[in-house]
């Protein structure tokens, strides 16, 4: 339907697969994009994320908003060639017009993400909506070329805490394009294996978000 290229993003979906993508967005308020990362630009990742490496999370990172919930069970991709290719992907404007139709939220401004690489855990991580800084929605790509086990993602009713969808097969260079409200809990469940769990990580902003 629409896959991240070593030129770009290439979009290939019919107007019937984005009427789909919106009605299971709509339903399951979670999307799955298989083979999101083309294998050629799938390998020049795995090449840059072996050759730049990783650090903990800066300072700067831990105070901000999008420092995330896992702070002390991971390492962030440095700063570099491929942290910046896959942002500047995420935030091509084809994709994003893409992104802004399938969510229905067409005042989605712009994707901020990291690559992160995520270690076993002995307890599950807590439920939480990302439910500020204006996101609206989120996109996961696994990165990891080398499999690991664990890392289910889990979405439910921040009221009633009946979950209604899970992801526990997510295939390398597949992608989930997930909707963030304050109505809305999720998290993931802990790595089991040694094999720590490497993905690109982005939230979609937008001025009407939640603050």
């Amino acid at each position: 339907m629409i896959q991240f290229t070593p030129e770009g993003v290439e979009m290939q979906a019919t107007d019937e697969q984005l009427r789909a993508a919106r009605e299971t967005i709509e339903r399951d308020k979670l999307l799955r994009l298989p083979e999101f990362l083309s294998p050629e630009l799938a390998e020049k990742v795995r090449e840059g994320v072996e050759q730049e490496g990783f650090e903990d999370p800066t300072a700067d990172t831990h105070k901000s908003q999008f420092a995330g919930l896992y702070v002390n069970v991971r390492h962030d991709l440095k700063s570099g060639p491929t942290v910046d290719m896959l942002n500047e992907r995420a935030n091509d404007p084809a994709f994003l017009d893409f992104v802004r139709d399938a969510t229905q939220q067409p005042s989605i401004t712009e994707c901020v993400g990291r690559v992160v690489k995520l270690f076993s855990a002995e307890e599950d991580f807590p439920w939480h909506t990302d439910a500020d800084a204006g996101r609206v929605g989120d996109l996961v790509v696994d990165i990891s070329a080398d499999r690991y086990e664990g890392c289910s993602f889990e979405m439910r009713d921040a009221e009633t805490k009946e979950i209604f969808t899970k992801v526990e097969d997510l295939q390398y260079r597949e992608a989930t394009l997930a909707l963030i409200s304050a109505d809305i809990e999720h998290h993931i469940l802990r790595v089991t294996s040694e094999t720590p769990r490497i993905a690109y990580v982005g939230w979609f902003v937008s001025p009407d978000g939640p603050q």
